[in-house]
C-alpha cells in the first residue's frame, strides 16, 4: 500500500462512518436512505473526489474511475484497494460480507441522489426556458410568446417552407444558427 495515500484513505473511511451515522445505519439494522460513493484521491493530493459513474464501460472510464492517485495509470494494487473500499461501503453492518439487501440499498441511495440532482437541474432549466419564452418579462406568457420558439422549431424542420413537415423536407441545416431568427429555413 502506498503510504502517501493513507490520509486520503482515512478521509474516505471517515466519510463512510459519517454517512452511516447520518443515515441511521449504525447498529440499528435500519436500511440506509442514502449512500456513499467511493471517492478517489485527488491527483493533487487534496481531498477525495467522487468516482465516475458506471454508465460508460470503456478502458478510459475504467482507468479514470479507479485511478486513486490520478496518474493516468491503474495498477492491480490500486484497483484492489479501490474495490476493498467499495466493498466496505456496501457492507452496512460491517460483517465482512455484502448481502443483496445491502448492495441494493447502496445502489438505491446513489440512484436517489442522481435523480434528485437531475430533478434540481431540470427545474432550474425550466425557469431559464420560461425566462426565454416570456418575451416581455412580465411573468405572464401569452400563446404568442409561447409559440415563438415552437414556430422556430417547426420552420427548422419544414425545410421547403410549405407549411408541412414530411418526407419532401430535406435535412435541416445548423439547428442552433436557425434558432436565432424566426424566418423559415429552406434547403436550396
Amino acid at each position: 500500500m502506498n503510504t502517501s495515500r493513507i490520509p486520503a484513505r482515512l478521509a474516505v473511511l471517515a466519510s463512510v462512518a459519517t454517512a452511516l451515522i447520518l443515515t441511521g445505519c449504525g447498529s440499528t439494522g435500519a436500511t440506509p436512505a442514502a449512500s456513499v460513493v467511493a471517492p478517489k484521491a485527488s491527483p493533487m493530493g487534496g481531498s477525495p473526489q467522487p468516482r465516475a459513474s458506471t454508465r460508460a464501460h470503456t478502458k478510459q472510464w475504467f482507468v479514470e474511475a479507479n485511478d486513486a492517485n490520478g496518474d493516468g495509470v491503474l495498477t492491480k494494487a490500486e484497483f484492489d484497494e479501490i474495490r476493498a473500499i467499495s466493498h466496505a461501503e456496501k457492507d452496512i453492518n460491517h460483517d465482512g460480507v455484502v448481502t443483496d439487501a445491502e448492495y441494493v440499498a447502496e445502489w438505491e441511495g446513489r440512484l436517489e441522489k442522481r435523480q434528485a440532482e437531475e430533478r434540481e437541474a431540470s427545474i432550474k432549466q425550466a425557469y431559464v426556458r420560461y425566462g426565454v419564452l416570456d418575451l416581455d418579462k412580465n411573468a405572464d406568457m401569452t400563446i404568442e410568446e409561447f409559440s415563438v420558439s415552437g414556430n422556430r422549431t417547426f420552420s427548422h424542420y419544414d425545410t421547403n417552407g410549405d407549411g408541412v413537415i414530411d418526407e419532401r423536407d430535406g435535412t435541416p441545416k445548423d439547428r442552433f444558427g436557425d434558432l436565432a431568427t424566426d424566418a423559415p429555413k429552406t434547403n436550396n
